[in-house]
């Protein structure tokens, strides 16, 4: 599968927002729908207001969107409590006095339904690869993300780490260095 990632800031540049619109809106899916309903109803959204930068994955052959990852920039408190050793602590530049670390924030990461099975692996090395050269650029290396219960075994095999529980949101904070 031949593919090249495309930020959806370009197409938005090149393109009418109502032909980017109608593009992103035949992305499908099913095992998702709030992901599917985030690249349908805000991502171009929060393009435009600066708040996250969405990456798309556009087949090159038949053009259709495989998939897509947004990024953007999310402090993480950490409570003194978090079972974490104070090597990691360290590593992660925790403030002291507030708890707070800065975090790179993989905010939403899907495959479409027209992709094969471990595409979603590929879009993460993808995301990373990102956010490696923005830590070159502004020197931040703690990569953060929120995710359901039923993901939490996926991503700590692509080597996030569990971080705490965010029991207001119903979400778990992982967390990796880079």
């Amino acid at each position: 599968m031949s593919f090249v990632i495309l930020p959806l800031s370009d197409l938005l540049e090149s393109s009418s927002e109502d032909l980017v619109q109608g593009r992103i809106s035949r992305f499908s899916c099913e095992r998702s729908p709030e992901l599917e309903d985030y690249l349908h109803n805000r991502a171009i959204m929060m393009e435009k207001k600066g708040m996250s930068r969405t990456y798309l994955a556009i087949d090159r052959d038949t053009n259709d969107i495989l998939g897509f990852f947004s990024l953007g920039m999310k402090c993480m408190r950490v409570p003194d409590n978090t079972p974490i050793s104070k090597t990691m602590r360290k590593r992660m530049n925790i403030d002291d006095e507030t708890g707070v670390a800065q975090s790179f924030l993989l905010g939403q990461l899907a495959r479409s339904d027209c992709s094969k099975t471990g595409f979603g692996a590929i879009l993460i090395d993808e995301a990373i690869n990102r956010l490696i050269q923005a830590n070159r650029i502004v020197g931040c290396r703690l990569v953060r993300l929120d995710c359901s219960d039923d993901v939490v075994d996926y991503y700590e095999g692509k080597g996030f780490k569990f971080i705490n529980k965010n029991s207001q949101a119903n979400l778990n904070q992982m967390v990796i260095m880079i």
